[in-house]
């Protein structure tokens, strides 16, 4: 038996309504069909105007002349028709699948309408439609019409219908506020140091703000203590990562000492990092720091990072910077931090090899350094580009399936992904639910089956 997944799913918004002046031509399709079987095409468009109807193997999206075509427009593109609307505005065609030789899998279709009135003065395209050729005695065919009232819960767009869009990206900006300790008095360098550092800082769920839910690290700040004057570093590298530790600051009421000073970093940089978990390495640049660079909150943004590190909303994080030493640069930029326990130095929310005047530090080959509880005021910006839709228990037309690859029609822009997971269950409550899968085989010999859309924004 073989799952499809079809029509407006990813990429399509079409409308029930005629198509009005200034409005784009409206496509309706099939949504699957097998050899030997039969395609209705239906376009709705200006009466009299001139169209053309494209198919093509690929999705897209393209943009040519501020139209948005859901079709590759590359080596697999054809034409399938051209025409012109009647006098009702409509087109209407059948056509008949071959029964040999006919290709199976997902064939994507748009229609181009000359329109003079158009935004680019010369034509329109309709909403992007799609149909699968199947070539199995059994399929499920889901047409995504109306996600909510197909039942999909999750936090995609609820506001579309004929098709299932991501939700919109959401940032969060989370400022670290330290809840004891105290406020160090003097500005240290950090990791801007213009003879050379590496810094280790490890920040808990708690100090980032945690939500439980997977958001793309995108913007790190410090907070300078003083006035911050113009410099050029050399070379500043940042890396993210899980840490092997989970400091705990607890003091003691009656020694005033830390109850667990050994929770926190080892001085030995390589000992700090989660065994195999590899960190991500967001920054590898240049920095350029001017006075107008403070933004109104007061921090300062460390270089914008240019890989994407994904935070799982529940792990610590582990900073690890790494200055090279800028030769002759005499400015000094120092940063407020905050000591986490008076009493004694550790548990080490930090570990540090910084360089001196006259005694820089290599921060690639140094292997160790000192560490101490201060912790960095630290500004951090979050981005949720991920989204969920999830079925309702779908009945298999067999009582024992044997699924297979589902086709599935989708449009990904650069940098976007779509993700599909099943698993498979013995009643539409979801009685005796399996586990969560990519591939769907998973759910063999379940009679229901559920599935769980991803979707990943750039």
């Amino acid at each position: 038996m073989c799952i499809r997944l079809l029509g407006g799913a990813f990429l399509f918004s079409l409308s029930l309504a005629l198509t009005g002046h200034g409005q784009a031509p409206q496509y309706f399709v099939t949504p699957a069909a097998k050899p030997g079987g039969t395609i209705q095409l239906v376009l709705v468009g200006q009466p009299g105007h001139a169209f053309a109807s494209l198919a093509d193997l690929n999705g897209g999206p393209q943009t040519i002349l501020g139209e948005e075509f859901f079709l590759g427009l590359g080596g697999t593109l054809a034409l399938l028709e051209t025409g012109t609307f009647s006098l009702e505005g409509l087109h209407y065609r059948a056509l008949k699948v071959p029964t040999a030789n006919a290709p199976t899998g997902v064939v994507y279709l748009q229609s181009l309408v000359l329109d003079s009135q158009a935004r680019n003065g010369a034509f329109r395209v309709s909403n992007g439609e799609s149909i699968v050729i199947y070539n199995t005695t059994q399929v499920m065919v889901e047409e995504l019409t109306d996600p909510v009232l197909q039942g999909f819960t999750g936090n995609y767009d609820k506001s579309r219908r004929h098709r299932l869009l991501g939700a919109s990206v959401r940032r969060r900006v989370h400022t670290v506020k330290p809840s004891q300790g105290a406020v160090f008095a003097q500005p240290i360098f950090g990791p801007i140091n213009p003879n050379g550092a590496r810094v280790q800082m490890v920040y808990r769920p708690s100090d980032l703000g945690a939500i439980g839910k997977r958001e793309v690290l995108t913007a790190l700040r410090w907070l300078p203590r003083g006035s911050v004057s113009k410099a050029i570093y050399k070379r500043l590298v940042v890396e993210v990562g899980p840490p092997h530790v989970l400091p705990a600051y607890t003091v003691n009421p009656i020694t005033a000492l830390p109850s667990f000073p050994n929770s926190g970093l080892a001085t030995t940089f390589a000992m700090n990092r989660k065994v195999g978990e590899q960190p991500v390495r967001v920054v590898d640049s240049s920095y350029s720091v001017r006075r107008q660079d403070v933004r109104a909150d007061g921090y300062v943004s460390y270089p914008k990072p240019t890989k994407a590190f994904t935070y799982n909303g529940f792990n610590s994080l582990l900073l690890d910077f790494k200055m090279e030493a800028t030769p002759n640069l005499k400015t000094a930029n120092g940063q407020q931090i905050h000591l986490m326990a008076l009493s004694m130095p550790r548990p080490n929310a930090r570990v540090h090899a910084s360089g001196k005047a006259g005694r820089n530090v290599n921060p690639h080959t140094v292997t160790r350094g000192e560490g101490d509880n201060s912790l960095a005021y630290m500004q951090f910006e979050f981005t949720r580009n991920e989204s969920q839709a999830l079925s309702p228990w779908r009945k298999a037309p067999v009582s024992n399936p044997n699924f297979h690859t589902p086709s599935l029609a989708k449009s990904e822009p650069p940098g976007t992904r779509v993700i599909l997971e099943y698993r498979g269950a013995r009643s539409a409550s979801g009685s005796g639910a399996g586990p969560w899968w990519s591939n769907i085989n998973i759910a063999d010999g379940s009679p229901y089956i559920q599935y769980r859309i991803t979707l990943l924004a750039n």
